[in-house]
């Protein structure tokens, strides 16, 4: 379900509340109510199709991955909500957070402490716009992407040539979102087929699948990745008649 829906219609509940109690409850009462809401409409609109890709700094997140103090302070109920239903979706999973797909190459879910990152010291690649870089040191990237959207063409182009320039000296590389299964599967995907581990996105995609089986992109995520593609070939093509 799209994320504009699920936290606009989550900000109807603290609306209907305000307005049933108006007359009973305490005015700080009713401004965190309002708070609530208004924050949660700001997200819906912000994460619609027109607008998603460029408010992703809406939340605060700066390119070190790091939430500035006034993104936590604005916006702190949908920070507050996203982490308690990160827990508790991780609480009832058996899924793992991470899983190697290729030697060097791991796809998964936000690592809540630099203890939870893969082996090796491995260079992240980090594809949220919501969620907080949690290691101190080593080689950082992040895509500011929205939950149940897609990184732009240009995004996507970044990622793989950051990705495969780690590879190439030697590092591990985490590819992860929040949970691993949407926005890092279209980067890692890309990732593959521009270092000539599939050859398409099927076979990509069924590479992935074999290590991480509840991996499933949506429409959007389809259509960035279609998009990539075709620029991928173009850009194949205009070397060749060079």
């Amino acid at each position: 379900m799209p994320i504009s829906l699920v936290v606009g219609s989550a900000a109807l509940i603290p609306t209907a509340l305000g307005i049933a109690l108006r007359n009973s409850l305490h005015p700080a009462a009713k401004f965190v109510l309002a708070h609530i809401a208004a924050t949660g409409f700001a997200v819906s609109l912000c994460t619609n199709d027109y607008c998603a890709s460029k408010t992703t700094r809406l939340l605060g997140k700066n390119d070190k991955g790091q939430i500035a103090l006034w993104g936590l302070a604005l916006m702190w109920p949908f920070h507050l909500g996203l982490r308690l239903r990160l827990r508790w979706k991780r609480s009832i999973t058996t899924e793992p957070l991470y899983n190697e797909i290729l030697p060097g190459w791991y796809l998964g879910g936000w690592p809540h402490d630099a203890s939870c990152l893969p082996p090796g010291s491995p260079a992240v690649l980090d594809v949220t716009s919501e969620l907080p870089r949690t290691q101190i040191s080593g080689e950082y990237l992040c895509l500011p992407t929205w939950d149940t959207h897609a990184p732009v063409v240009p995004q996507i182009e970044q990622g793989v040539s950051w990705a495969l320039a780690q590879r190439s000296v030697g590092r591990n590389v985490y590819v992860h979102c929040a949970h691993g299964h949407g926005r890092s599967v279209l980067v890692l995907c890309a990732c593959l087929i521009q270092g000539n581990h599939a050859a398409d996105y099927s076979e990509a995609i069924r590479i992935i699948k074999s290590r991480r089986p509840r991996v499933k992109m949506n429409k959007r995520q389809n259509a960035a990745f279609q998009s990539w593609m075709q620029k991928r070939q173009e850009n194949d093509t205009s070397k060749k008649t060079k």
